[in-house]
């Protein structure tokens, strides 16, 4: 794949990307920039690992994913706390610059509780419209297993949603 390709098919996905992205960090839009561009990198730096026959689409989502799980991991072990952890909107506020309108909205503030894999597979089935099979894919699991965090993420979302608890 040429350069030319390579930004062409990134820009393409890019507004997706950034989308999931800020949704997984719970509108932190600086932590999903960095995380994008560190996604981007690595795409590019693996380029040779791109097999032309599959969608760039799921390739550069699965990255991304990765990159954002090892952020995860690499700030759990310097501050021993997650973004997933003790999810507080006046600390985003405050702390991660976190977009207003995101966290006032409740479906996204319900998201935001989900655990990673049901918000993840949310993200990807309902926001991006991706099917099942590529779903599982960018996330690494069995098709079984998204429809089953699908089916109790809705199950979660109806209670969330229903009970105001946000």
């Amino acid at each position: 794949m040429s350069k030319d390709q390579f930004i062409s098919y990134l820009e393409s996905n890019q507004e997706s990307l950034r989308r999931f992205l800020i949704v997984l960090c719970h509108g932190d839009k600086m932590t999903a920039d960095d995380i994008a561009q560190d996604a981007m990198l690595k795409a590019w730096m693996k380029i040779s690992s791109f097999d032309e026959k599959s969608k760039f689409s799921t390739w550069i989502f699965k990255i991304a994913y990765n990159t954002y799980l090892d952020f995860q991991k690499s700030s759990w072990r310097k501050n021993n706390e997650s973004l997933d952890e003790n999810i507080d909107n006046e600390r985003f506020t405050s702390e991660y610059s976190a977009d207003k309108s995101f966290l006032n909205d409740k479906l996204y503030a319900a998201i935001g509780k989900l655990p990673i894999g049901e918000r993840s597979a949310v993200l990807l089935y309902y926001l991006e419209e991706k099917p099942i099979k590529e779903i599982s894919k960018i996330l690494e699991m069995p098709q079984s297993t998204i429809m089953s965090h699908l089916f109790r993420a809705r199950k979660h979302l109806k209670s969330l949603l229903k009970n105001n608890r946000l």
